[in-house]
């Protein structure tokens, strides 16, 4: 079992996705990409697949992507939001949160999984790059 499905599965109780994972070495960390495709021909690429996440400091922050794929399976760390406060996160705004735990969580509203934040001292803030902070 590699160290991304170790994470996983202890911290989410979910599956890593079928297919191919790749992992990339950053000076913050190491990416994880899930690649269904062809061999690669052996070019030297900065990625290659769909960025599913990425374990800094033992701690796996998955992408948006990354949360939509393992959400469904995801047996805990799972906080449901209603339309109002997906929104603001998406907006790069943290919402107050009723939990007692601190860490990583998968992001849902209406079953729909959007996300992944951290969730500190009753507040989540999102983990969402500034490309894709939605604009008001």
């Amino acid at each position: 079992m590699s160290e991304l499905e170790k994470i996983v599965k202890k911290h989410f109780e979910a599956e890593v996705p079928k297919g191919k994972i790749l992992a990339r070495k950053t000076k913050d960390g190491v990416k994880y990409f899930l690649y269904t495709g062809c061999e690669n021909p052996g070019l030297d690429i900065e990625w290659t697949g769909l960025h599913i996440g990425t374990i800094i400091g033992g701690v796996f922050q998955p992408t948006i992507e990354g949360a939509q794929l393992l959400g469904p399976s995801a047996g805990k760390n799972v906080v449901s939001v209603s339309r109002e406060e997906a929104e603001k996160l998406m907006s790069g705004e943290e919402i107050d949160v009723e939990t007692s735990d601190d860490g990583v969580v998968l992001l849902e509203v209406e079953g729909l999984f959007f996300g992944a934040g951290k969730s500190e001292k009753g507040k989540i803030k999102q983990f969402i790059t500034k490309s894709r902070i939605l604009k008001k």
